[in-house]
């Protein structure tokens, strides 16, 4: 059974039209390895944004609990990079203000994908996407996102029927040129 977006969410039929809304923020922040740094660009964001993606943490396992503890209440996920040498590493954080139940993680070895499959306010059900494509070359950029299907349905076997957010990092512009700054 292939679902239609335009007859309503699943297993809420045509007639029940929800909407969710909660503010999110996508952000590159190219490390936080600075303590006071960290604490003040978490706290200032948390404030107003309640559901967080970051890319291009520099986090190792060992720093996770560091971000954690920062973001204060709540739930974080992460897909750090295993050594911390290579500008890699993402993260979800969900302040405790969004119900986020039955949360689970899937991520990659190298630090470019995190998934995380839950329910959202006791009824969404939520497939979160946070990726950091490879910019070194278009055949590895290619060669991310051809894997990145079989990557998410292999750990969660009910995606297609998930509501999909999706935050990413993509490395993938039609004019190089016109994604510079001045």
């Amino acid at each position: 059974d292939r679902w239609d977006s335009t007859r309503g969410y699943p297993g809420e039929g045509p007639s029940a039209r929800k909407f969710l809304e909660v503010s999110c923020l996508f952000q590159n922040v190219r490390g936080l390895a600075d303590d006071a740094k960290r604490r003040a660009y978490l706290r200032h964001t948390r404030s107003q944004y309640p559901i967080v993606a970051l890319a291009e943490t520099n986090c190792t396992p060992a720093c996770e609990g560091a971000f954690a503890r920062d973001w204060g209440t709540g739930q974080t996920f992460w897909s750090s990079s295993p050594d911390g040498t290579h500008c890699r590493g993402v993260g979800l954080l969900v302040a405790d203000s969004v119900l986020l139940t039955d949360a689970r993680a899937h991520h990659d070895a190298e630090g470019r994908l995190l998934v995380v499959e839950a329910t959202c306010f006791r009824e969404h059900k939520v497939l979160f996407i946070v990726s950091y494509a490879p910019a070194d070359s278009d055949a590895e950029n290619r060669a991310f996102f051809a894997a990145l299907p079989a990557f998410v349905t292999s750990r969660v076997p009910d995606a297609a029927r998930r509501h999909v957010v999706w935050f990413g990092d993509h490395n993938n512009v039609p004019n190089p040129s016109l994604d510079q700054l001045p």
